[in-house]
Protein backbone atom coordinates (compact mmCIF):
# COMPACT_ATOMS: atom_id res chain seq x y z
CA UNK A 1 0.00 0.00 0.00
CA UNK A 2 0.98 3.36 -1.19
CA UNK A 3 2.23 5.83 2.20
CA UNK A 4 -0.57 8.09 2.49
CA UNK A 5 0.12 12.05 3.52
CA UNK A 6 0.30 12.87 6.93
CA UNK A 7 -2.91 14.51 8.10
CA UNK A 8 -3.40 17.82 9.88
CA UNK A 9 -5.04 18.39 13.47
CA UNK A 10 -6.40 21.14 13.88
CA UNK A 11 -7.25 22.91 17.14
CA UNK A 12 -9.28 25.76 19.13
CA UNK A 13 -8.86 25.53 22.58
CA UNK A 14 -5.53 26.52 24.23
CA UNK A 15 -5.11 23.75 26.63
CA UNK A 16 -5.70 21.46 24.33
CA UNK A 17 -2.65 22.58 21.74
CA UNK A 18 -0.74 22.45 25.05
CA UNK A 19 -1.68 18.89 25.06
CA UNK A 20 -1.02 18.29 21.20
CA UNK A 21 2.50 19.64 20.98
CA UNK A 22 3.67 18.06 24.15
CA UNK A 23 2.79 14.77 22.23
CA UNK A 24 4.52 15.82 19.58
CA UNK A 25 7.47 17.16 20.94
CA UNK A 26 8.30 17.25 24.78
CA UNK A 27 6.31 18.23 27.70
CA UNK A 28 5.41 22.35 26.71
CA UNK A 29 3.36 25.03 28.76
CA UNK A 30 1.38 27.24 26.66
CA UNK A 31 -0.23 30.42 27.51
CA UNK A 32 -1.92 33.37 25.40
CA UNK A 33 -3.00 36.81 26.32
CA UNK A 34 -6.09 36.77 23.38
CA UNK A 35 -9.55 35.32 24.50
CA UNK A 36 -9.26 32.83 21.34
CA UNK A 37 -6.96 30.61 19.76
CA UNK A 38 -6.21 28.68 16.72
CA UNK A 39 -3.66 26.15 15.93
CA UNK A 40 -2.87 23.06 13.53
CA UNK A 41 -0.23 20.47 13.18
CA UNK A 42 0.78 17.93 10.54
CA UNK A 43 4.02 15.66 11.44
CA UNK A 44 5.95 13.08 9.18
CA UNK A 45 8.66 11.13 11.27
CA UNK A 46 11.30 8.61 10.97
CA UNK A 47 13.13 6.67 13.52
CA UNK A 48 15.91 9.37 13.92
CA UNK A 49 14.06 12.06 12.95
CA UNK A 50 10.51 14.17 12.69
CA UNK A 51 9.31 17.43 10.03
CA UNK A 52 6.70 18.76 11.83
CA UNK A 53 4.41 21.99 10.13
CA UNK A 54 2.41 24.18 12.87
CA UNK A 55 0.05 27.23 11.92
CA UNK A 56 -1.02 29.04 15.05
CA UNK A 57 -2.58 32.48 16.55
CA UNK A 58 -0.18 34.22 18.91
CA UNK A 59 1.02 32.61 21.55
CA UNK A 60 4.14 31.54 24.02
CA UNK A 61 5.32 28.15 24.56
CA UNK A 62 7.56 27.31 27.54
CA UNK A 63 9.83 24.53 28.42
CA UNK A 64 10.08 24.37 32.17
CA UNK A 65 12.87 24.01 34.06
CA UNK A 66 11.32 21.22 35.92
CA UNK A 67 10.05 19.59 32.88
CA UNK A 68 13.64 19.15 31.82
CA UNK A 69 14.63 17.37 34.58
CA UNK A 70 16.01 13.71 33.65
CA UNK A 71 15.36 14.05 30.36
CA UNK A 72 18.51 12.69 28.40
CA UNK A 73 17.08 12.19 24.74
CA UNK A 74 19.84 12.97 22.47
CA UNK A 75 17.23 15.27 19.87
CA UNK A 76 17.86 18.98 18.69
CA UNK A 77 15.60 20.99 17.48
CA UNK A 78 15.25 23.46 14.48
CA UNK A 79 12.44 25.40 13.51
CA UNK A 80 11.97 27.64 10.03
CA UNK A 81 9.45 30.44 10.42
CA UNK A 82 7.81 30.59 6.91
CA UNK A 83 4.91 33.09 8.01
CA UNK A 84 5.07 35.88 11.14
CA UNK A 85 8.15 36.32 13.05
CA UNK A 86 8.39 34.79 16.61
CA UNK A 87 11.13 35.17 19.32
CA UNK A 88 13.27 31.91 20.90
CA UNK A 89 15.08 32.51 24.22
CA UNK A 90 17.34 29.96 25.74
CA UNK A 91 20.83 30.13 27.44
CA UNK A 92 20.67 33.78 27.83
CA UNK A 93 20.49 34.16 24.26
CA UNK A 94 17.80 35.33 22.14
CA UNK A 95 16.65 35.07 18.60
CA UNK A 96 14.48 37.03 16.19
CA UNK A 97 12.90 35.38 13.62
CA UNK A 98 11.78 36.71 10.37
CA UNK A 99 10.03 34.67 7.28
CA UNK A 100 12.92 32.69 5.96
CA UNK A 101 15.18 32.42 9.17
CA UNK A 102 15.63 29.73 11.51
CA UNK A 103 17.29 28.89 14.84
CA UNK A 104 18.42 25.68 17.06
CA UNK A 105 17.36 24.94 20.47
CA UNK A 106 17.42 21.94 22.59
CA UNK A 107 15.12 20.31 24.53
CA UNK A 108 17.50 19.36 27.30
CA UNK A 109 17.44 22.64 28.53
CA UNK A 110 14.66 25.40 29.05
CA UNK A 111 13.72 27.65 26.38
CA UNK A 112 10.66 30.16 25.53
CA UNK A 113 9.14 30.68 21.88
CA UNK A 114 7.50 33.52 21.60
CA UNK A 115 4.66 34.04 18.50
CA UNK A 116 3.72 37.75 19.24
CA UNK A 117 1.18 38.17 16.26
CA UNK A 118 -1.24 35.79 14.70
CA UNK A 119 -1.67 33.85 11.48
CA UNK A 120 1.74 32.22 11.85
CA UNK A 121 3.37 28.91 9.79
CA UNK A 122 6.32 27.37 10.72
CA UNK A 123 8.30 24.42 10.11
CA UNK A 124 10.22 22.48 13.48
CA UNK A 125 12.89 19.69 12.86
CA UNK A 126 13.39 16.84 15.18
CA UNK A 127 16.84 15.29 14.56
CA UNK A 128 19.49 13.39 16.55
CA UNK A 129 22.14 15.47 17.20
CA UNK A 130 25.24 13.04 17.07
CA UNK A 131 24.27 12.72 13.51
CA UNK A 132 26.29 15.97 13.34
CA UNK A 133 29.44 15.15 14.63
CA UNK A 134 29.44 17.90 16.35
CA UNK A 135 30.48 17.94 20.22
CA UNK A 136 28.12 19.00 22.78
CA UNK A 137 29.80 21.85 24.58
CA UNK A 138 29.73 23.82 20.68
CA UNK A 139 26.22 22.97 20.19
CA UNK A 140 24.95 24.89 23.16
CA UNK A 141 26.69 27.66 22.08
CA UNK A 142 25.10 27.80 18.62
CA UNK A 143 21.22 27.66 20.52
CA UNK A 144 19.31 30.45 20.17
CA UNK A 145 21.22 32.04 17.28
CA UNK A 146 19.55 33.50 14.45
CA UNK A 147 20.05 31.82 11.36
CA UNK A 148 19.11 34.33 7.98
CA UNK A 149 17.82 32.74 5.23
CA UNK A 150 21.22 33.14 3.41
CA UNK A 151 23.28 30.82 5.36
CA UNK A 152 24.13 28.06 3.61
CA UNK A 153 22.09 25.26 4.44
CA UNK A 154 18.85 26.73 5.19
CA UNK A 155 16.83 27.17 1.85
CA UNK A 156 17.49 23.23 0.91
CA UNK A 157 16.57 21.86 4.64
CA UNK A 158 13.52 24.75 3.78
CA UNK A 159 12.62 22.86 0.34
CA UNK A 160 13.40 19.13 1.81
CA UNK A 161 11.44 19.46 4.60
CA UNK A 162 8.17 21.09 2.30
CA UNK A 163 9.00 18.32 0.31
CA UNK A 164 8.27 15.15 2.61
CA UNK A 165 4.99 17.46 4.42
CA UNK A 166 3.18 17.37 1.32
CA UNK A 167 4.57 14.45 -0.52
CA UNK A 168 2.88 10.92 0.11
CA UNK A 169 6.50 9.13 0.02
CA UNK A 170 6.37 9.06 4.07
CA UNK A 171 10.43 9.82 5.48
CA UNK A 172 13.10 7.86 3.66
CA UNK A 173 16.53 6.80 5.12
CA UNK A 174 18.27 9.14 2.62
CA UNK A 175 16.09 12.32 4.23
CA UNK A 176 17.47 11.46 7.87
CA UNK A 177 20.97 11.69 6.51
CA UNK A 178 20.82 14.79 4.46
CA UNK A 179 18.70 16.90 7.53
CA UNK A 180 21.99 15.83 9.66
CA UNK A 181 24.33 17.32 6.90
CA UNK A 182 22.52 20.33 6.07
CA UNK A 183 22.39 21.13 9.57
CA UNK A 184 26.15 20.28 10.04
CA UNK A 185 25.86 23.09 6.94
CA UNK A 186 24.57 25.10 8.94
CA UNK A 187 27.09 25.18 12.00
CA UNK A 188 29.56 25.49 10.21
CA UNK A 189 28.56 28.13 8.44
CA UNK A 190 27.46 29.97 11.96
CA UNK A 191 30.88 28.96 13.61
CA UNK A 192 34.10 27.80 11.12
CA UNK A 193 35.91 25.81 13.71
CA UNK A 194 32.48 23.17 13.91
CA UNK A 195 33.50 22.16 10.17
CA UNK A 196 36.68 20.73 11.77
CA UNK A 197 35.95 18.37 14.55
CA UNK A 198 39.28 17.83 15.21
CA UNK A 199 40.12 21.94 15.12
CA UNK A 200 37.07 22.56 17.57
CA UNK A 201 38.35 19.79 20.00
CA UNK A 202 41.72 21.77 20.07
CA UNK A 203 40.31 25.12 20.72
CA UNK A 204 38.29 23.86 23.53
CA UNK A 205 41.07 21.88 24.88
CA UNK A 206 43.16 25.16 24.95
CA UNK A 207 40.54 26.91 26.16
CA UNK A 208 39.88 24.13 29.13
CA UNK A 209 43.36 24.27 30.20
CA UNK A 210 43.84 27.86 30.04
CA UNK A 211 41.20 28.35 32.74
CA UNK A 212 42.74 25.51 35.03
CA UNK A 213 46.18 26.27 35.24
CA UNK A 214 45.93 26.59 38.66
CA UNK A 215 44.84 23.35 38.96
CA UNK A 216 47.57 20.67 40.77
CA UNK A 217 44.96 17.79 39.19
CA UNK A 218 45.24 18.78 35.60
CA UNK A 219 46.92 16.08 33.28
CA UNK A 220 46.18 14.72 30.13
CA UNK A 221 43.93 12.36 31.11
CA UNK A 222 42.09 14.88 33.26
CA UNK A 223 41.65 16.82 30.24
CA UNK A 224 40.71 13.93 27.59
CA UNK A 225 37.99 13.30 30.17
CA UNK A 226 36.78 17.07 30.20
CA UNK A 227 36.90 16.66 26.72
CA UNK A 228 34.91 13.59 26.64
CA UNK A 229 37.35 11.93 24.69
CA UNK A 230 40.13 9.41 25.16
CA UNK A 231 44.17 10.43 25.46
CA UNK A 232 44.72 8.68 22.28
CA UNK A 233 41.98 10.80 20.58
CA UNK A 234 43.49 13.92 22.10
CA UNK A 235 47.15 13.00 21.38
CA UNK A 236 45.70 12.46 17.88
CA UNK A 237 43.67 15.79 17.78
CA UNK A 238 47.31 18.08 18.55
CA UNK A 239 49.11 15.65 16.21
Amino acid sequence: MPASAPSTIRVSDLTQWSQVCSDVFVPLRCSSVERTFSGAIRTVSAPRAAVTWLSTSSVTVERTPASTCGFADPTLLLMLQLRGTSVVAQHGRQATLAPGSAVLYDPQAPYRLDFPVDDQELIVVAFDRRGTGVHADDLKHQMATALEASTPGVGSLLGLTSGLLHDSIGFPAGAVDLVSTLVGTMLGAMDPLLRDPQGALVQRAKDYVRAHLDDPDLSVDALAGAMFVSPRALFQAFA
